[in-house]
């Protein structure tokens, strides 16, 4: 899978720019603004156009007219220093969960050392790497190349998205990801309903035709929140959803339909509240943001899984939960490793090859 970067020509392009020295950081180590290659002429122009968008004079247009080289440096400091802007506030942001160290003097970030890297880092690694391939003008992948990795990244997002839950619930989570079949589902919905105290899934062999058909019943984690490992009497069973579709999702959310289609599972049902929750790795959309809420749906868009993240990587949890996150944090590495096996970036004419240490995540 080789991802090819082009020239960056324009200011606009600094978000992306940023990713693209974090994926750099994550392949070499250490990601280099001096490494980006940048049409400069094309950039200084941008300037001359909105001098007022960056702060300029007409001096400051006469000057560059007048010393071209002059000129070149400082375009480049400006885009160095957006980008690191951009960098800084994202590693304030996510905390303890952000893979690296950055130097914005020397206009570098590194990547941290494998035993300082759990599985919020490789999540926050994985999420930036799908940021990158959404961009289309900067970024060039085969079709074949983009099928590959959407196939490992659809599977590790929902233990992505399964951790992200359990920042927010502080309980037991279980992730549907290994599960695959209806007969699995009833047996792990067996545990869950141990842990409530109450509820009773059906036999496999009382399942209907449409519900053995139905595999994990559209659902890739389940959560209880709990207190210092004790359920509440008016505890909720969180169903997540974790889809990486780009197109229209309404189909996704976990709404009063699959609720339903859920309880069927049970011949007792749980006493526990049923709630549902849609995540997604792309930014909060608006009118999706509305469908949850009329599906009372919780909504979970990218920003809401980083911020969790965050949160997973700077709280003590209570041991009788480590179990079952060390499972997810398990799978997570996993597919962090198939993709550091595939993932090749290609900037400014050489090539990067990741290589995800093994005493990451550990």
């Amino acid at each position: 899978m080789i991802i090819r970067i082009g020239v960056i020509d324009s200011f606009k392009q600094s978000n992306i720019a940023a990713v693209i020295l974090e994926v750099s950081a994550t392949l070499n180590a250490v990601g280099l603004f001096s490494d980006l290659e940048i049409d400069e002429q094309v950039l200084l122009q941008e300037l001359i156009d909105e001098p007022t968008k960056f702060g300029l004079t007409e001096d400051d247009i006469e000057r560059y007219e007048e010393e071209p080289f002059a000129a070149a440096n400082e375009v480049r400091e400006i885009l160095a220093s957006e980008i690191f802007k951009i960098i800084t506030d994202r590693a304030s942001e996510l905390g303890d969960a952000y893979p690296f160290t950055i130097d914005p003097a020397s206009r570098t970030m590194n990547l941290k050392d494998a035993d300082q890297i759990d599985e919020s880092g490789l999540s926050v690694i994985a999420l930036g790497l799908h940021n990158l391939l959404r961009e289309t003008e900067l970024v060039q992948i085969s079709s074949d190349d983009r099928k590959e990795f959407g196939k490992i990244f659809a599977k590790m997002f929902e233990y992505i998205s399964a951790l992200a839950l359990s920042a927010e619930v502080e309980g037991y989570v279980w992730s549907t990801g290994p599960i695959r079949s209806s007969r699995k589902l009833v047996k792990q919905l067996s545990h869950v309903t141990k842990r409530i105290g109450s509820g009773q899934p059906k036999e496999h062999h009382e399942l209907e035709a449409h519900e053995v058909d139905a595999n994990d019943g559209g659902i890739d984690a389940l959560a209880i929140k709990s207190n210092d490992g004790k359920i509440a009497a008016d505890c909720v069973l969180y169903l997540l959803g974790a889809t990486i579709q780009s197109g229209d999702r309404k189909n996704k959310i976990i709404g009063h339909d699959k609720i339903v289609r859920f309880r069927r599972f049970f011949k007792v049902e749980a006493e526990a509240a049923l709630q549902g929750i849609h995540a997604i790795p792309f930014p909060r959309q608006e009118t999706e943001a509305l469908r949850c809420r009329d599906a009372n749906c919780r909504y979970f868009p990218l920003e809401v899984i980083l911020r969790n993240l965050r949160q997973h990587a700077s709280i003590d949890r209570h041991k009788r939960y480590t179990p079952y996150l060390n499972r997810i944090s398990r799978n997570i590495l996993v597919y962090s490793r198939s993709l550091s096996e595939v993932v090749t970036m290609e900037l400014n004419g050489t090539e990067s090859v990741a290589s995800i240490p093994p005493s990451c995540g550990s």
